[in-house]
């Protein structure tokens, strides 16, 4: 594939191309399927590659994006895009629910997120209103153990306000019922950076978890540092950054032995035969309405158990591109990424 990729996707990854925590290179691929009909069955993809950098924080983000280092941001909000707007040749390609959210991880293998007591004391603590306000400024929704950006298949909203509903007062007694003194001193690490608005949601995290029974001792690492912490499982509870998610199959996923990726990494779930069993049982079902039903029922049954994943919120996503990228899709989430009849004016 490296060399002679047929059939495979538009770009390949450099051989040298990958590095953890700081980004990526694809390479078009010349042995592509797809030619542009419209334009005398030109072979695809017209650009020679795409260079992915991770940027921490929002102020450098927006400076690249301004000084043409990037071609494309995501705006913090709608007051931000029409900023841009006004001042640059750029446009907003599309305003969509964004996949990606933060999310409290817990440690089932370490004291005391073993105990489903705590693990529940930790979710009736979330006031997820107070980040959409604070953070977003409406532009914003609560998730439930799936987000709600994939639509159906995660629970309505009333039905998540009763599950794991706002009560700091519920947690402190949870915290007594297992049989800890107030407050209960836990350990969060999380990494130091604006991506995701990560930074906003600390303060946030850090009040409520306070007024709910906890004495949280932080850890801020620097990105590298975190990543590496949190995908080989040194950390009893991380405020986490996460990836696009485009299913519902990662959120689950986090609740299984063998973790959202199947190896073991970043999380090994629930150790719950029974959760397990439900998880893999959804992945059998063809029929979207009882797809739909099944992912239910498994939230519900993960809910009674005490979940150890927590997103918090999903906002809406404005991005951003200079007028010379042409022809660019939008709407339609990382699909794009398979669309590639779009070019560069330079």
């Amino acid at each position: 594939l490296r060399t002679s990729g047929v059939g495979g996707g538009a770009f390949s990854v450099d051989e040298d191309g990958y590095k953890e925590g700081q980004g990526v290179v694809l390479n078009r691929n010349p042995s592509y399927y797809r030619t542009d009909e419209f334009n005398n069955n030109a072979q695809l993809p017209y650009i020679e590659g795409i260079d992915m950098s991770i940027i921490p924080d929002r102020i450098g983000l927006r400076a690249a994006f301004q000084s043409k280092q990037t071609h494309s941001y995501f705006a913090s909000s709608q007051a931000e895009a029409d900023e841009l707007v006004g001042d640059y040749d750029v446009y907003v390609a599309s305003t969509e629910p964004s996949f990606w959210f933060v999310s409290v991880t817990m440690n089932v293998e370490e004291s005391p997120f073993n105990d489903p007591n705590i693990r529940k004391a930790v979710m009736h603590s979330m006031n997820r209103q107070e980040y959409i306000d604070l953070i977003y400024q409406e532009g914003a929704q609560a998730n439930g153990i799936v987000h709600w950006p994939v639509g159906d298949y995660a629970l309505p909203p009333e039905e998540l306000d009763e599950l794991q509903k706002y009560d700091p007062e519920l947690s402190k007694r949870l915290i007594t019922e297992a049989g800890y003194d107030l407050p209960l001193k836990l350990k969060v690490i999380y990494p130091i950076t604006q991506i995701q608005e990560l930074d906003s949601h600390v303060p946030i995290f850090l009040k409520q978890m306070s007024d709910a029974g906890f004495d949280v001792d932080e850890e801020a690492q620097d990105l590298p540092t975190w990543i590496a912490a949190y995908n080989t499982k040194d950390y009893s509870m991380s405020l986490s950054l996460n990836q696009i998610y485009e299913t519902p199959e990662t959120p689950l996923n986090f609740h299984h032995s063998s973790g959202p990726l199947g190896e073991g990494l970043y999380a090994t779930g629930l150790q719950d035969p029974a959760i397990d069993a439900e998880i893999d049982a959804v992945k059998t079902i063809t029929d979207p309405e009882a797809l739909v039903e099944a992912i239910h029922e498994v939230q519900r049954s993960i809910y009674a158990a005490g979940p150890m994943f927590l997103p918090i919120v999903s906002a809406f996503s404005r991005t951003l591109y200079w007028n010379f990228v042409k022809n660019y899709p939008s709407g339609i989430g990382q699909t794009e990424r398979l669309i590639n009849d779009w070019w560069l004016e330079l």
